[in-house]
């Protein structure tokens, strides 16, 4: 609680889980709108079509983005592309007012949420810059779980209740406009940037594939590629399998797939204090590999009977995991990977991520076809516990060999010089250590003074908050 409590005391933490929170319920506001408004379009075929288009071409945006971001300030970055999403949404809801041309608004709407890719990854790489210890990454990232268990009961909840009452395109409106909430906290955020001469300047294809390269060595054969590639998959083909199961299958009306989405926002709040309460350090990759279980056992044991009833409580247990994965998968992806090839690695992931995820969409129409809405769910369901199965070893591996807090890291945060700084610098100046030794009474420096050994200059990197401002000496050198 006390690492909770020192997060939220500072100010550009709140605005940013604000923001996060505003942003995923504006995304599955809209999103379950347009589902519905595709499906009254086209049925299920176009809403698979709508799932491929917010997800694959985001599987092209989010990389470039996160590659940039080792570039341009990232706070500017997350402004602006949670300022367009609320633009294009708005633009969605006023073309299906119109009556406008349904492929017209199918695209502004997915559009905007190709931009959505944006948010979580460059709030994982800002949010270290933020924080002073492992502890309060994970409390941040706690946070941001619960914010977004949150949001995806609040939107689902709004967007079902605005179906209830009005056609689709009112709750796009809506949608849109909590978007434009987040956009207004995110406002006056700033981070303090100092350029990098040294950084090198790579292509954004280049970066992409250096991250891919970085992930592939977690948990050989590329574990957790593999395993974000299958959970957004099956995550992908759920947001067309809920549409069918709730008109087709259990006959339950349009409000009905707000309340099985609502369904997975309640148990993510739940996750998210399960999390909270267990996840720690070093237990990171299994909380990732748990959390992966929790997606695959509720949909293969809900396929037997999908029910309402049933629906609701395999959901629960599905936003339960989704929040116990994201905890630990996002507290551990900064962890493995330094600073300086972070963004690149988000961006790599991103792009499994929503290639995952419109792969599962446009498989999705097809499967249910061939093997119906109970048999789709049992494929995906078997195939992910089985999957996830085969790694976890690998992952309590890395559990084991992750870093503890050493007596280099305690010795940087005990001198009151270092206390202010954040734990990305502090891990960063922890791997730069070397040991020497003077006689009694000798000089070693006097202030403003340079250090001497090249091997350990370093000059601050982009993110360092403003109430950090830059040292005059080498901070390796004091």
């Amino acid at each position: 609680m006390s690492a909770a409590g020192d997060v939220l005391a500072i100010p550009d933490v709140r605005r940013l889980e604000l923001g996060w929170g505003c942003s995923v319920v504006g995304e599955l506001s809209g999103t379950i709108a347009m589902a519905v408004y595709a499906f009254e379009q086209g049925g299920a075929a176009l809403v698979g079509v709508y799932g491929i288009a917010r997800t694959l071409p985001a599987a092209v945006v989010a990389p470039v983005i996160m590659g940039l971001s080792d570039r341009v300030r990232r706070e500017l970055l997350l402004r602006v592309a949670t300022g367009i999403r609320a633009l294009l949404l708005c633009a969605a809801a006023v073309a299906a007012a119109a009556d406008g041309l349904a492929v017209v608004v199918i695209a502004l709407a997915a559009a905007s949420s190709m931009l959505a890719s944006t948010y979580r990854p460059l709030l994982i790489a800002i949010l270290p810059w933020l924080v002073r210890s492992p502890a309060q990454l994970g409390a941040v990232n706690v946070l941001a779980t619960t914010m977004e268990s949150s949001g995806a009961l609040v939107g689902p909840v709004a967007g079902a209740a605005l179906l209830a009452v009005g056609p689709a395109w009112l709750a796009v409106l809506v949608a849109s406009g909590f978007l434009a909430a987040g956009t207004s906290l995110l406002w006056r955020v700033r981070l303090y940037r100092h350029p990098d001469p040294g950084h090198p300047r790579r292509s954004l294809l280049a970066d992409t594939v250096r991250g891919l390269a970085e992930m592939a060595r977690v948990a050989p054969p590329a574990g957790m590629a593999v395993l974000l590639f299958a959970q957004t998959f099956v995550k992908g083909a759920l947001s067309v399998l809920l549409v069918v199961l709730a008109l087709d299958v259990v006959h339950a009306g349009e409000s009905a797939v707000g309340w099985l989405y609502a369904a997975m926002g309640v148990g993510g709040l739940a996750g998210g204090a399960v999390a909270a309460a267990v996840v720690r350090a070093n237990r990171l990759g299994r909380a990732f590999v748990t959390g992966l279980l929790l997606w695959g056992l509720p949909l293969a044991l809900l396929a037997p009977a999908p029910g309402m009833v049933t629906c609701l409580a395999a959901l629960t247990v599905v936003g339960a995991g989704n929040a116990i994965q994201d905890v630990g998968g996002g507290t551990l992806t900064p962890r493995l990977f330094t600073h300086r090839v972070l963004g690149r690695v988000l961006g790599a992931e991103e792009l499994i991520v929503f290639a995952g995820g419109g792969i599962g969409a446009a498989v999705a129409a097809p499967l249910i076809a061939v093997t119906g809405a109970r048999g789709t769910l049992a494929v995906l369901g078997v195939g992910l516990v089985v999957l996830t199965a085969a790694y976890a070893v690998r992952f309590v591996q890395i559990d084991r060999a992750l870093p503890e807090a050493g007596p280099r890291t305690d010795l940087i945060r005990g001198l009151p010089i270092f206390a202010a700084l954040p734990l990305a610098v502090v891990d960063l100046l922890a791997t730069r250590l070397s040991a020497r030794e003077y006689p009694a009474q000798t000089v070693v420096m006097r202030e403003r003074e340079f250090g001497e050994d090249a091997r350990t200059s370093w000059r601050w990197s982009p993110g360092i908050p403003p109430a950090l401002p830059p040292p005059r000496t080498s901070p390796a050198a004091c």
